[in-house]
Protein backbone atom coordinates (compact mmCIF):
# COMPACT_ATOMS: atom_id res chain seq x y z
CA UNK A 1 0.00 0.00 0.00
CA UNK A 2 2.86 2.25 0.46
CA UNK A 3 4.31 1.66 -2.45
CA UNK A 4 0.89 2.62 -4.44
CA UNK A 5 0.96 -1.33 -5.16
CA UNK A 6 -2.51 -1.37 -4.89
CA UNK A 7 -3.07 -5.15 -7.58
CA UNK A 8 -0.72 -6.46 -4.85
CA UNK A 9 -1.43 -5.35 -2.06
CA UNK A 10 -5.45 -6.78 -3.24
CA UNK A 11 -3.53 -10.16 -4.11
CA UNK A 12 -1.62 -10.30 -0.48
CA UNK A 13 -4.15 -10.12 0.70
CA UNK A 14 -7.02 -12.05 -1.14
CA UNK A 15 -4.13 -14.98 -0.23
CA UNK A 16 -4.08 -13.88 3.51
CA UNK A 17 -7.81 -14.26 4.01
CA UNK A 18 -7.86 -17.68 2.60
CA UNK A 19 -6.61 -18.60 5.51
CA UNK A 20 -7.00 -16.13 8.27
CA UNK A 21 -5.84 -16.96 11.43
CA UNK A 22 -8.82 -16.14 14.47
CA UNK A 23 -8.09 -14.27 17.39
CA UNK A 24 -5.49 -11.75 16.23
CA UNK A 25 -5.17 -8.36 15.21
CA UNK A 26 -5.19 -7.54 11.34
CA UNK A 27 -6.76 -9.71 9.20
CA UNK A 28 -9.77 -8.06 9.99
CA UNK A 29 -8.10 -4.60 8.78
CA UNK A 30 -7.04 -6.54 5.68
CA UNK A 31 -10.71 -7.70 4.94
CA UNK A 32 -11.88 -3.73 5.73
CA UNK A 33 -8.83 -2.58 3.36
CA UNK A 34 -10.09 -5.17 0.72
CA UNK A 35 -13.86 -3.64 1.36
CA UNK A 36 -15.29 -7.03 3.17
CA UNK A 37 -16.93 -5.74 6.46
CA UNK A 38 -19.14 -9.04 7.01
CA UNK A 39 -15.91 -11.02 6.94
CA UNK A 40 -14.08 -8.61 8.79
CA UNK A 41 -16.84 -8.92 11.75
CA UNK A 42 -16.44 -12.28 11.94
CA UNK A 43 -12.35 -11.90 12.25
CA UNK A 44 -12.45 -9.11 15.00
CA UNK A 45 -9.85 -9.92 18.05
CA UNK A 46 -11.16 -8.41 21.22
CA UNK A 47 -9.03 -10.73 23.19
CA UNK A 48 -5.87 -9.50 21.32
CA UNK A 49 -3.92 -6.66 22.79
CA UNK A 50 -2.75 -5.82 19.57
CA UNK A 51 -6.24 -5.19 18.78
CA UNK A 52 -6.63 -0.98 18.60
CA UNK A 53 -9.92 0.30 19.21
CA UNK A 54 -11.45 4.35 20.15
CA UNK A 55 -10.86 5.80 23.41
CA UNK A 56 -13.65 7.57 24.49
CA UNK A 57 -14.37 11.01 23.67
CA UNK A 58 -12.66 12.57 26.30
CA UNK A 59 -9.98 10.08 26.45
CA UNK A 60 -10.93 8.88 30.06
CA UNK A 61 -9.24 5.90 30.72
CA UNK A 62 -12.18 3.03 30.61
CA UNK A 63 -12.39 -0.73 31.01
CA UNK A 64 -14.77 -2.29 29.02
CA UNK A 65 -16.21 -5.75 29.43
CA UNK A 66 -15.23 -8.44 26.39
CA UNK A 67 -18.66 -9.10 25.26
CA UNK A 68 -19.30 -5.44 24.84
CA UNK A 69 -15.77 -4.81 22.85
CA UNK A 70 -16.83 -8.06 20.74
CA UNK A 71 -20.10 -6.22 19.62
CA UNK A 72 -18.50 -2.97 19.58
CA UNK A 73 -15.44 -4.18 17.13
CA UNK A 74 -18.15 -6.21 15.06
CA UNK A 75 -20.08 -2.44 14.45
CA UNK A 76 -16.72 -0.77 13.91
CA UNK A 77 -16.01 -3.01 10.75
CA UNK A 78 -18.94 -2.29 9.14
CA UNK A 79 -18.93 1.35 10.06
CA UNK A 80 -15.34 1.83 8.57
CA UNK A 81 -16.61 0.97 5.08
CA UNK A 82 -19.35 2.87 5.72
CA UNK A 83 -22.30 0.34 5.16
CA UNK A 84 -24.66 -1.78 5.47
CA UNK A 85 -26.66 0.54 6.19
CA UNK A 86 -28.89 -2.11 8.21
CA UNK A 87 -26.18 -3.97 9.99
CA UNK A 88 -24.75 -1.17 11.56
CA UNK A 89 -28.51 0.07 12.75
CA UNK A 90 -28.41 -3.80 13.96
CA UNK A 91 -24.99 -3.37 15.79
CA UNK A 92 -25.25 -0.28 17.48
CA UNK A 93 -28.70 -1.63 19.48
CA UNK A 94 -26.56 -4.53 20.32
CA UNK A 95 -23.99 -2.01 21.66
CA UNK A 96 -26.53 -0.69 23.25
CA UNK A 97 -28.02 -3.67 25.27
CA UNK A 98 -24.58 -4.75 25.80
CA UNK A 99 -23.71 -1.69 27.94
CA UNK A 100 -27.30 -1.08 29.52
CA UNK A 101 -25.90 -2.70 32.85
CA UNK A 102 -22.99 -1.07 33.65
CA UNK A 103 -22.69 1.39 36.37
CA UNK A 104 -24.17 5.16 35.83
CA UNK A 105 -20.51 6.02 36.06
CA UNK A 106 -18.70 4.24 33.60
CA UNK A 107 -21.20 3.76 30.65
CA UNK A 108 -21.49 6.93 29.28
CA UNK A 109 -17.52 6.65 28.16
CA UNK A 110 -17.74 2.97 27.48
CA UNK A 111 -20.64 3.94 25.13
CA UNK A 112 -18.76 6.73 23.89
CA UNK A 113 -15.51 4.27 22.77
CA UNK A 114 -17.85 2.32 21.09
CA UNK A 115 -20.17 4.38 19.95
CA UNK A 116 -18.93 7.89 18.36
CA UNK A 117 -16.59 6.90 15.98
CA UNK A 118 -18.69 4.44 14.20
CA UNK A 119 -21.20 7.51 14.10
CA UNK A 120 -19.12 9.84 12.62
CA UNK A 121 -18.05 6.95 10.04
CA UNK A 122 -21.52 6.48 8.65
CA UNK A 123 -23.03 10.15 9.38
CA UNK A 124 -22.42 11.33 5.83
CA UNK A 125 -24.65 7.70 4.63
CA UNK A 126 -27.39 7.34 7.70
CA UNK A 127 -27.03 10.71 9.29
CA UNK A 128 -27.63 11.20 12.94
CA UNK A 129 -27.19 8.17 15.06
CA UNK A 130 -28.22 7.37 18.41
CA UNK A 131 -24.04 8.51 19.92
CA UNK A 132 -24.54 12.00 18.17
CA UNK A 133 -24.65 14.94 20.72
CA UNK A 134 -23.89 18.24 21.60
CA UNK A 135 -22.90 17.27 25.71
CA UNK A 136 -19.99 15.46 27.23
CA UNK A 137 -18.35 13.25 26.80
CA UNK A 138 -16.68 14.96 24.39
CA UNK A 139 -18.10 15.37 21.86
CA UNK A 140 -15.10 15.64 19.24
CA UNK A 141 -14.87 18.34 16.99
CA UNK A 142 -15.89 16.07 13.70
CA UNK A 143 -19.29 15.13 15.86
CA UNK A 144 -20.06 18.64 17.33
CA UNK A 145 -19.81 19.91 13.17
CA UNK A 146 -21.90 16.71 12.24
CA UNK A 147 -25.01 17.79 15.26
CA UNK A 148 -24.93 21.01 13.62
CA UNK A 149 -25.70 19.65 10.44
CA UNK A 150 -28.19 17.57 11.71
CA UNK A 151 -29.94 20.09 13.16
CA UNK A 152 -29.44 22.54 9.81
CA UNK A 153 -27.53 24.58 11.84
CA UNK A 154 -25.02 25.32 8.82
CA UNK A 155 -23.41 28.24 10.07
CA UNK A 156 -22.16 26.96 13.81
CA UNK A 157 -20.95 24.14 11.52
CA UNK A 158 -19.14 26.27 9.08
CA UNK A 159 -17.76 28.76 12.02
CA UNK A 160 -16.40 25.77 13.81
CA UNK A 161 -14.97 24.60 11.00
CA UNK A 162 -13.38 27.90 9.94
CA UNK A 163 -12.11 27.98 13.67
CA UNK A 164 -10.33 23.93 13.40
CA UNK A 165 -8.59 25.50 9.97
CA UNK A 166 -8.07 28.65 11.63
CA UNK A 167 -5.89 26.74 14.26
CA UNK A 168 -4.44 24.41 12.19
CA UNK A 169 -2.71 27.08 9.57
CA UNK A 170 -5.58 26.41 6.95
CA UNK A 171 -4.89 22.77 6.91
CA UNK A 172 -6.47 20.07 8.16
CA UNK A 173 -4.36 16.97 7.02
CA UNK A 174 -0.64 16.58 6.71
CA UNK A 175 1.32 14.06 4.90
CA UNK A 176 0.85 11.75 8.01
CA UNK A 177 -2.37 12.26 8.90
CA UNK A 178 -4.85 9.09 9.93
CA UNK A 179 -7.15 8.25 6.88
CA UNK A 180 -10.35 8.05 9.06
CA UNK A 181 -9.48 11.57 10.47
CA UNK A 182 -8.87 12.81 7.38
CA UNK A 183 -11.97 11.03 5.37
CA UNK A 184 -14.20 12.77 8.20
CA UNK A 185 -12.52 15.93 7.83
CA UNK A 186 -13.04 16.15 4.34
CA UNK A 187 -16.26 15.28 4.44
CA UNK A 188 -17.31 17.89 6.79
CA UNK A 189 -15.32 20.36 4.23
CA UNK A 190 -17.60 19.54 1.75
CA UNK A 191 -20.54 20.09 3.59
CA UNK A 192 -19.42 23.56 4.34
CA UNK A 193 -19.12 24.19 0.84
CA UNK A 194 -14.93 24.13 1.28
CA UNK A 195 -14.13 22.23 -2.05
CA UNK A 196 -10.97 23.39 -1.65
CA UNK A 197 -9.76 22.82 1.49
CA UNK A 198 -11.53 19.36 0.90
CA UNK A 199 -9.26 18.37 -1.93
CA UNK A 200 -5.85 19.73 0.22
CA UNK A 201 -7.24 17.64 2.89
CA UNK A 202 -7.27 14.43 1.14
CA UNK A 203 -4.34 14.94 -1.16
CA UNK A 204 -1.47 15.67 1.42
CA UNK A 205 -2.25 11.92 2.84
CA UNK A 206 -2.98 10.32 -0.13
CA UNK A 207 -0.09 12.00 -2.32
CA UNK A 208 2.26 10.38 0.01
CA UNK A 209 1.42 7.01 0.72
CA UNK A 210 4.80 6.21 2.10
CA UNK A 211 3.82 7.95 5.46
CA UNK A 212 0.61 5.25 5.96
CA UNK A 213 0.14 5.30 9.94
CA UNK A 214 1.87 2.14 10.54
CA UNK A 215 -1.51 0.61 12.23
CA UNK A 216 -3.20 0.80 8.93
CA UNK A 217 -4.48 -2.96 9.50
CA UNK A 218 -4.68 -3.22 13.26
CA UNK A 219 -7.29 0.17 13.58
CA UNK A 220 -10.19 -0.27 11.07
CA UNK A 221 -11.23 2.89 10.92
CA UNK A 222 -7.67 3.38 9.45
CA UNK A 223 -8.33 0.70 6.88
CA UNK A 224 -12.00 1.89 5.62
CA UNK A 225 -11.06 5.37 5.73
CA UNK A 226 -8.34 4.92 3.40
CA UNK A 227 -10.12 3.68 0.41
CA UNK A 228 -12.85 5.83 1.60
CA UNK A 229 -10.51 8.40 0.60
CA UNK A 230 -9.52 7.80 -2.69
CA UNK A 231 -13.29 7.20 -3.64
CA UNK A 232 -14.42 10.60 -1.94
CA UNK A 233 -11.08 12.42 -4.16
CA UNK A 234 -12.53 10.61 -7.12
CA UNK A 235 -15.80 12.12 -6.58
CA UNK A 236 -14.89 15.61 -6.20
CA UNK A 237 -12.04 15.56 -8.94
CA UNK A 238 -14.39 13.99 -11.55
CA UNK A 239 -17.43 16.72 -10.19
CA UNK A 240 -14.68 19.58 -10.95
CA UNK A 241 -13.33 17.94 -14.28
CA UNK A 242 -10.02 16.50 -12.76
CA UNK A 243 -10.03 13.16 -15.16
CA UNK A 244 -6.47 12.43 -14.40
CA UNK A 245 -6.80 12.78 -10.25
CA UNK A 246 -10.69 10.90 -10.70
CA UNK A 247 -9.28 7.94 -12.91
CA UNK A 248 -6.45 7.65 -10.87
CA UNK A 249 -7.91 7.17 -7.01
CA UNK A 250 -11.33 5.77 -8.84
CA UNK A 251 -9.04 3.25 -10.57
CA UNK A 252 -7.28 2.56 -6.98
CA UNK A 253 -10.48 1.75 -5.56
CA UNK A 254 -12.13 -0.31 -8.42
CA UNK A 255 -8.92 -2.74 -7.69
CA UNK A 256 -9.10 -2.76 -4.15
CA UNK A 257 -12.83 -3.20 -3.59
CA UNK A 258 -12.68 -5.55 -7.07
CA UNK A 259 -14.08 -8.23 -4.58
CA UNK A 260 -16.04 -6.19 -2.16
CA UNK A 261 -19.12 -7.47 -0.72
CA UNK A 262 -22.63 -6.60 -1.98
CA UNK A 263 -23.21 -3.96 0.04
CA UNK A 264 -19.90 -1.58 -1.29
CA UNK A 265 -20.81 -2.72 -4.83
CA UNK A 266 -22.52 0.60 -5.78
CA UNK A 267 -19.30 2.23 -5.04
CA UNK A 268 -17.31 0.34 -7.21
CA UNK A 269 -19.60 0.95 -9.93
CA UNK A 270 -19.51 4.59 -9.47
CA UNK A 271 -15.99 4.43 -9.43
CA UNK A 272 -15.79 2.50 -12.90
CA UNK A 273 -17.69 4.81 -14.82
CA UNK A 274 -15.63 7.51 -13.30
CA UNK A 275 -12.66 5.35 -14.70
CA UNK A 276 -14.80 5.18 -18.21
CA UNK A 277 -15.40 8.62 -18.33
CA UNK A 278 -12.63 10.67 -17.26
CA UNK A 279 -10.22 8.48 -20.51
Amino acid sequence: MKAGDFEGARRLGDSLLRAAPRGVAGPAGVAVLLGRPALAARLVAPEDPETEYPASADNQSVTIPMAALQVGLELLAYASTGAPAESVAALETRVERSTAGLPATSRPVVRSALLDVPAELVFDAMGSRPAHRSTPPGPSWEMAVQWALAQRDTPSARTTVTAALRQRGGLLSREDTPPDGVYLDARVLLAVGDTGAAEQTLDAPLNNLARLHSYLLRYLPLAGGLVRMMALRADVAAARGDDRTARRWATAVVTLWSGAEPALQPVVARMKQIVQTAR
